[in-house]
């Protein structure tokens, strides 16, 4: 299988499948090279692997039609955070409610937010995912 692409992005973690959607939502043609490119399994606990997504991060997904794909029921919001330095008795406190947000983003597991971008990506007819070898391009 030789094909022309425009791009090539090799690698489909968080990293690579955003940025693979975000060029193919610009019309690129993709190759996607990834030899594990199935759906996550997610735990019946939980996925110990997690992501804090900021405000900015939540857009872009949304953008990209990736976040409604998120399962909300394994989303955390950040609704405080507490920084500390374990050699002192230094500390300071945020709260979103000071800046006007309800929260400064949510906490996913890494299962969650892969299954949402491989599912967004498999939508996506000019984006070809890759799981052999590298020289089928």
């Amino acid at each position: 299988m030789t094909s022309d692409y425009d791009i090539v992005v090799v690698g489909g973690s968080i990293v690579g499948l955003t940025t693979t959607l975000a060029l193919a939502q610009l019309g690129f043609k993709l190759a996607l090279v990834e030899p594990n490119f199935h759906s996550p399994t997610m735990p019946g606990n939980f996925d110990p692997r997690n992501f804090a997504l900021t405000l900015t991060s939540i857009r872009i997904l949304e953008n990209l039609g990736v976040w409604s794909g998120l399962d909300a029921t394994r989303n955390a919001e950040i609704r405080h955070m507490s920084v500390w330095d374990a050699n002192s008795n230094g500390r300071i406190e945020f709260s979103p409610h000071r800046v006007g947000a309800r929260s400064f983003g949510v906490i996913t597991e890494n299962a969650n937010l892969l299954q949402a971008l491989q599912a967004e990506t498999r939508r996506q007819g000019n984006v070809s995912v890759v799981e052999d070898a590298a020289s089928q391009i």
